[in-house]
């Protein structure tokens, strides 16, 4: 209506003709523009207006293209950034070169090297408990052991490798340990340097290998009295040999003069020198003593070669005066004499039980008893093998070599196993009744195998069973899954050292083989036909009576607790002495972990079922299991490490998210697309449109004019207008009205062609 006549009588009022039902129609001010968009058509044939909320036709071509570029967004970050922290999780596990990025961190972890490398390093931890025998005398009484727990001294362990070499799928190395001890992570007011006294593993060892005390004294008990003592004094060479030989032996054969030169060679050039007392000692059990002595006392060095008629009572005579028990030695005979300086020189420091700073017996330091026994030789320590500098470490024979697969090359799954260790591919383990070697496998737990970020969903382990090679025990020991736990807010596996592993019972559970535990010592004790779970017998290894088990005889059987009294530390009475590892499974690291074994020994009996201390023990209790010490071997990543895992598994997290939420929100945007689409086309009505921002998309001349009071204020009450309508309600009254104005106006126009122009209804 406005369109047609609104020009004209633009602002001004015009009354109805009487008997129209249009009472009165007002020019529209600004402030009175209607809300309506759009008539309702007159017909169906009539084309039907469109109600749009995208007037502008490049908003959907916009937001199209924002929708494809979101969702592509989405899809390469859900995609890629899981990708390539895979690859991140697997360089730092992997050191193929030295060009790894791990490889400063895998070559040392010592503050103080001279390699270049800087921290922060991994803190690795060896503490030390000791059971300190608090009856000494009344123990070499035969008495029952008293054992006061004391500890932990604490030691920081500084690994570096060195002569390194790699190949497609292995790396080989040889290892520098430092131990250096940490006052802040010992027991309060501990120190190094405290006394403690226990059973001393080096006289164990020399009795041990020598078959008793009686053997010790004939192989470097005479020969310490021999060199210090007898032959410097010659008189007193000669006066001893004669007056035992007088006695005691038939040499009516030898002249005079021969029974003095015997008596020298026999003291002064065969048994003043351990190494050859030892093989004398060795023949005598091989059963081929008379033609070494012979072959001994006839070099020239020593100048007596015996006669066919006297060899026999030369032979007797000399054997007898050494001190052999098979001889029936008398009074006054060698080991007699020798015994009272071996008790002065040696047992004053290295007897059967001794007192020793914590630092000798766990760092080492020489030995009386073991320089005898081998010229040179120290007592090693209980820690692991160590220098005090990288030169000593390179120069030694016995810091033999070591490799282990590197997972290079397509070789994952294998990283961090050993292929071998000091020197050796397998162990012999033919000391209980089966002729077998156990192959060396098994990795030391730092490094296993990374599942990338499957392990940081669903947090699973690689494996329920992880492989250690231990070295204590000679062999690989399972540690098996237990639970799941959080450390620092991520997400850890515990594996176990289960109580089998040390039962002795059924079958080991080694890679590769079939033996049963009790075949590699698990269980066995020397006076026992029984396998006695929670220990094993490692003697053969250590060379003194060894049995490794766990701390306080944990998980063993009862009567392992009855052969001492055990005194547990204040400190660890609430100590828990089970071994363990947790690893993070995406990374396949060990974020903390625990190796706790303990190691006692005994005196044990000779081979026929004698007393091995029958010469300065006899009142000691033989084969009485009796605690030394046991070891707490720890370690905790660092939190630099512990940074960068975090910022890998928060980008992961933010990954996933992207992928469930981008494409939920690209779903949202592309259903509004659509919705918009149709309303562009006509397809949808303007029901939703209800905001008055929204402008008709009917082409008019002139918006403004196209404004109309009708459907406004009370006058919609008035002429039956339903203002609560729905907008399509509205919309199709509106149309009627239009319409009926129109014909209405029309007529006017016809009846007063001539009129003036305020007769014209605007």
């Amino acid at each position: 209506i406005n369109a047609e006549y609104g020009d004209r009588r633009r602002g001004h009022m015009q009354h109805e003709p009487r008997g129209s039902s249009l009472q009165l129609i007002e020019t529209p001010r600004p402030s009175q523009v209607s809300t309506l968009s759009e008539a309702a058509p007159e017909s169906t044939n009539t084309r039907q207006p469109r109600c749009g909320c995208c007037r502008s036709s490049w908003v959907l071509p916009c937001i199209s293209g924002s929708f494809a570029a979101l969702m592509a967004a989405c899809l390469l970050l859900g995609f890629l950034v899981p990708k390539e922290i895979n690859k991140e999780l697997e360089d730092r596990a992997l050191v193929c070169d030295t060009g790894s990025s791990g490889y400063d961190h895998w070559m040392t972890n010592d503050p103080e090297n001279t390699l270049g490398v800087s921290g922060p390093f991994v803190p690795r931890y060896r503490n030390f408990w000791a059971w300190n025998l608090t009856n000494q005398d009344g123990f070499l009484r035969g008495e029952k052991p008293i054992l006061q727990e004391v500890g932990p001294y604490s030691y920081h362990s500084y690994n570096t490798k060195f002569n390194i070499s790699f190949t497609s799928s292995t790396q080989r190395f040889r290892e520098w340990h430092r131990l250096e001890f940490s006052p802040s992570t010992s027991c309060a007011g501990c120190s190094e340097e405290d006394q403690v006294a226990m059973l001393n593993p080096v006289y164990l060892e020399a009795i041990s290998k020598t078959g008793g005390e009686t053997n010790l004294m004939l192989a470097a008990g005479v020969p310490i009295y021999s060199g210090f003592e007898l032959c410097p004094n010659q008189t007193k060479v000669d006066f001893n040999f004669a007056n035992y030989s007088r006695h005691y032996c038939q040499l009516s054969a030898v002249s005079a003069p021969r029974q003095v030169a015997l008596g020298r060679a026999l003291q002064c050039c065969v048994l003043d020198k351990a190494d050859q007392a030892t093989a004398l000692l060795k023949a005598m059990k091989a059963g081929t003593a008379n033609s070494t002595l012979t072959a001994m006392l006839s070099a020239p060095s020593c100048g007596f070669v015996p006669e066919q008629a006297e060899e026999d009572a030369v032979l007797e005579c000399s054997f007898s005066y050494w001190g052999v028990p098979e001889y029936h030695p008398q009074d006054k005979n060698l080991i007699q004499q020798a015994a009272g300086l071996v008790e002065d020189m040696v047992l004053s420091s290295d007897g059967l039980v001794v007192t020793k700073s914590v630092k000798h017996w766990y760092k080492g330091g020489p030995s009386v008893l073991a320089s005898l026994l081998e010229p040179g030789a120290r007592w090693p320590g209980y820690g692991i093998k160590h220098y005090d500098t990288l030169e000593a470490a390179a120069a030694a024979p016995s810091n033999s070599w070591q490799e282990m697969a590197s997972g290079c090359d397509d070789t994952l799954e294998s990283i961090g196993n050993y292929i071998m260790a000091y020197n050796e591919t397998s162990i012999y383990h033919g000391y209980w009744g089966k002729d077998i070697s156990v192959p060396v496998t098994g990795s030391n737990n730092q490094q296993t195998v990374p599942r990338g970020v499957d392990g940081l969903q669903d947090h699973n382990p690689y494996s329920d069973t992880v492989f250690e090679f231990s070295y204590q025990l000679k062999r690989p020991v399972a540690l098996d899954f237990t639970h799941a736990l959080e450390y620092q807010e991520v997400h850890l596996n515990r594996f176990t050292l289960p109580r089998t592993e040390l039962s002795g019972e059924g079958e080991a559970n080694i890679p590769g083989i079939h033996v049963l535990s009790a075949e590699l010592g698990v269980g066995q004790l020397p006076w026992s036909n029984e396998t006695v779970a929670g220990i094993m017998d490692v003697s053969p290894y250590e060379g003194f009576p060894s049995f490794v088990s766990m701390p306080h005889y944990y998980d063993g059987a009862a009567e392992l607790q009855e052969y001492a009294t055990l005194i547990p530390a204040p400190e660890a009475t609430d100590q828990e002495y089970f071994s363990y590892v947790d690893i993070e499974p995406a990374s396949g690291t060990t974020f903390q972990g625990a190796l706790r074994l303990q190691v006692s020994s005994l005196i044990n009996k000779t081979a026929d079922g004698g007393i091995m201390t029958d010469i300065f023990y006899p009142d000691a209790e033989p084969l009485v299991l009796t605690a030394l010490y046991w070891i707490d071997q720890t370690a905790t990543i660092s939190n630099h490490d512990l940074s960068i895992f975090k910022e890998a598994e928060t980008l992961d997290e933010a990954a996933r998210w992207t992928l469930w939420l981008g494409p939920a929100i690209c779903g949202v945007v592309a259903i509004a697309c659509g919705v918009l689409a149709l309303r562009e086309r006509g397809y949808l009505g303007c029901s939703w449109c209800q905001s008055g921002s929204h402008v008709p998309l009917e082409e008019q001349p002139d918006l403004e004019n196209r404004r109309s009071s009708l459907l406004q204020g009370e006058h919609t009450k008035s002429t039956g207008y339903p203002g609560g309508g729905t907008w399509s309600e509205r919309c199709s009254l509106a149309g009627e009205y239009a319409k009926s104005c129109t014909e209405r106006i029309s007529g006017c126009a016809r009846t007063s062609p001539g009129g003036s122009s305020h007769d014209v209804i605007g």
